[in-house]
């Protein structure tokens, strides 16, 4: 049996989804959405629909892909 140069073998690795979260500078309202090329936590990105501040990410994270 061969494994990977670093790490755990591939077989016990656990399949992750990675998420984004964004927040409003000013109203603190949250929404998550994928991650995508590019994303860094506190990068701004728009302005709010609602108070018209600055949209930050404030957090870039991974939840385990359930198997049904």
């Amino acid at each position: 049996m061969s494994l990977p140069i670093m790490g755990v073998p591939d077989k016990k690795r656990k399949k992750l989804t990675v998420y984004t979260i964004e927040e409003c500078i000013n109203c603190k309202k949250p929404t998550k959405r994928e991650f995508k090329d590019g994303d860094l936590v506190h990068k701004i990105l728009d302005k709010c629909k609602d108070c018209d501040n600055n949209i930050m990410i404030s957090l870039i994270y991974g939840e385990e892909i359930k198997k049904n």
